[in-house]
């Protein structure tokens, strides 16, 4: 029997034209289908304000208002009580209502892709936010706030200007994901070593020149991305991470490994 590899791009690729092909496209469309599914789908629409019908569709657990040309998002937001997914990615937002503050569900949130450059109080006092998306914003420092966000199990903050983390990372006590790719990172701190729930840690295309040795605390950790860094050498203690299963540090300049 011959086998047949299906690469996971083609089939990346095949969902998306799969996806595009059979969502609804126009506006109408749209609105109907949230009505029957939940799920709002208005990315791409280059609109400026959002239908006043949404509103009245209590019963939305998903909306993605991405790559839209909003400037504000109305205290309105605050009504759609069951929602678990808010997606404001590519807009012109510059802050955020405090009515968000009154969504008890929503576990993931992304604000990336806007003119949001100090995190909003609201966000803060998010009860069940999980997942916090701040990417392509233009960030160099991160607010003592975010640390203060112990419920956080994921975090993307890549494509920035981030160059340093700072020791308050290390009270993400239940985070699982750190995702810091293309910054200005030197270094990781040494309290990183105190997330002891970490499974990933996605930090490539960066400046690191060396890694602490308290990485090797990390005993979740499967998968550490390093490629494209100023790395020379890595910690003993790499050799620590008994489930790390994806290793990548290509594209540094490794002289040697730690001896076993």
């Amino acid at each position: 029997m011959k086998h047949t590899t299906f690469h996971t791009a083609t089939a990346v690729a095949l969902l998306c034209l799969i996806f595009t092909q059979c969502r609804p496209q126009s506006l109408d469309e749209r609105m109907n289908y949230a009505a029957e599914h939940g799920i709002l789908d208005l990315s791409g629409l280059a609109i400026t304000e959002i239908p006043t019908e949404v509103w009245q569709m209590s019963g939305l657990t998903q909306v993605n208002l991405g790559q839209n040309q909003l400037e504000t998002l109305p205290p309105d937001i605050g009504k759609l009580q069951q929602l678990e997914s808010l997606i404001l990615y590519d807009n012109r937002l510059r802050n955020l209502p405090d009515a968000l503050a009154q969504l008890p569900k929503l576990k993931h949130l992304n604000i990336g892709k806007n003119q949001i450059r100090s995190l909003p109080d609201v966000v803060t006092k998010l009860p069940a936010l999980a997942e916090l998306t701040w990417t392509h914003s233009d960030l160099s420092v991160l607010p003592d706030a975010l640390w203060a966000m112990s419920g956080l199990t994921h975090l993307h903050l890549n494509n920035n200007k981030i160059s340093s983390l700072p020791p308050g990372i290390g009270q993400l006590a239940n985070l699982k994901g750190l995702f810091i790719f293309q910054n200005q990172l030197q270094s990781l701190p040494p309290e990183i070593g105190r997330l002891s729930q970490l499974q990933v840690i996605s930090a490539s295309s960066n400046q690191i020149r060396e890694l602490p040795a308290e990485i090797g605390q990390l005993r979740n950790l499967t998968m550490l991305e390093l490629w494209g860094n100023q790395l020379t050498g890595l910690p003993a203690s790499i050799g620590d991470l008994e489930n790390l299963s994806s290793l990548q540090l290509n594209k540094n300049q490794l002289r040697q490994l730690p001896q076993e």
